[in-house]
This record gives C-alpha cells, sequence and structure tokens, in this order.
C-alpha cells in the first residue's frame, strides 16, 4: 500500500525520527517535499494531494498520513479492512466525534470516482473558504455522508489534544500545536508518558472561619505548579 506524506525543511525531524522511526508496517513511503511552511497553504495543499492520489491510483487503495505523528503497532491490515464495505477511513478529531469533526492526519481511501470527485469537493470547499481540509472534509462527510461510505476510525487512533489516552493506542497525532519544539515534546511525552503523579505537598495552617483546605484544593495546587492536571496533560 502507498503511504504518502507532505514534508517541509522544518519537519525533517518529524518525519525521519517519528514518522519513519517508529512505523510497523511495510508501507511504500511517498513522501512530497514542500517549501511551504504556512499552515493554511500546507492544508490547501494536502486537499490538492488527495485529488492527486485518488486520479493516480484508480482501483487501488492508498493512504496518507501527517508526519508530525508515531506508530505504536501496525495499522496497515486496520486501514485494509475498514475499506472492505467503504471507499474511505479516517480518524476522528476527538472520540465521539464521527464524521462531523475528522482528522486527515490519517487516512486511506480506494481511489475510484467516488473518492475522487469527493476530494475535488472536498478541495472546492477548502479554497474557496480557506479553511483547513478536515473542516472541508467534514463539512463533505457530514452533506454528502450516503453518497460516499465512510469509516471513522476508532479511538485506537489518537489525536494528541485530547491529553494521554487511558488505553493502548497505535497511531498519535501530534495537534494542538503548530510549534515544532511542542510538537516533539509532545511525542516524546506520549512515547514515555509520566506515571501518576504522587506529590507530597506541603503547605502552612491557614485559620480560616469559614473553610478548611480540602482535597481539590490540594490537587488544584498540584495542578498549577506542574502547569497540568493530575494524571492527564492537555495541549491547547
Amino acid at each position: 500500500m502507498k503511504l504518502y506524506c507532505i514534508v517541509n525543511s522544518n519537519y525533517e525531524i518529524l518525519f525521519e525520527k517519528y514518522f519513519k522511526g517508529t512505523m510497523q508496517d511495510d508501507f511504500e513511503i511517498i513522501p512530497l517535499q514542500t517549501t511551504s511552511t504556512d499552515k493554511l497553504e500546507i492544508y490547501l495543499e494536502k486537499s490538492d494531494l488527495f485529488i492527486k492520489i485518488a486520479k493516480d491510483n484508480q482501483n487501488s487503495i492508498c493512504a496518507f498520513s501527517d508526519v508530525d505523528v508515531q506508530f505504536f503497532g501496525p495499522i496497515r491490515t486496520i486501514l485494509e479492512n475498514s475499506l472492505k464495505n467503504n471507499d474511505i477511513s479516517v480518524m476522528q478529531n476527538y472520540v465521539g466525534a464521527g464524521y462531523t469533526h475528522v482528522n486527515s492526519g490519517l487516512l486511506a481511501m480506494k481511489c475510484n470516482e467516488t473518492t475522487l470527485k469527493f476530494m475535488e469537493g472536498v478541495a472546492k470547499t477548502a479554497y474557496q473558504n480557506q479553511v483547513g481540509d478536515d473542516v472541508a472534509m467534514s463539512y463533505g462527510l457530514t452533506k454528502y455522508h450516503k453518497f460516499i461510505k465512510a469509516a471513522i476510525l476508532g479511538n485506537k487512533f489518537w489525536c494528541g489534544h485530547q491529553g494521554l489516552p487511558e488505553h493502548p493506542i497505535l497511531f498519535h497525532h501530534a495537534t494542538g500545536t503548530s510549534v515544532l519544539e511542542e510538537k516533539i515534546k509532545q511525542l516524546d511525552l506520549f512515547k514515555n508518558p509520566p506515571p501518576p503523579a504522587e506529590l507530597e505537598i506541603e503547605y502552612e495552617e491557614i485559620e480560616t472561619e469559614e473553610s478548611e483546605i480540602t482535597e481539590s484544593d490540594v490537587i488544584e495546587e498540584i495542578e498549577i505548579k506542574n502547569h497540568y492536571p493530575v494524571n492527564t496533560i492537555k495541549f491547547i
């Protein structure tokens, strides 16, 4: 299976260390170089690439992935199975979102006339409204879900802005930031998550007539000092 991706000079480390470095399938990787570093421009280039994938690989199955990702297990068989009765499969932006809020950081498609027309519609929506391909694809799947058969990848395909998952995952997309250093920090964190917080809290006794220090006060203090909630991390 061909696996397309877009790489710019800033994201070479993501492509080599995390995308290629953690992959556990025998995909035929097809990286397309871009000189753009503007987020919207890259989104629009992605929508153009989706058309090219569908057009150049008629009657085949292909996939696309962003490069700010890492793999914790093989995913090719899951992608292939997801297309047995569907034209396209794509991860969701957060658990329960379904096709109303997809994330094109990972998608697979049957390259046929249906997906070609759909991707042309996605690109047209993205360009006309100057929005990201995710937004345009979510709109397309919501409006035309009877026209194209779509599968939504489950919660083993995880967007990082949701925080650390409480279950094993196969695929992590470092979302919630466009800053390279923050993406690397998130990728490393998901690769080696911290243990549950077990911190000793030192505080002075205070006198108050109306209330006493509660457990929630202590937890809030931990969160403030460590910049993230106990047992979870959210990227905003």
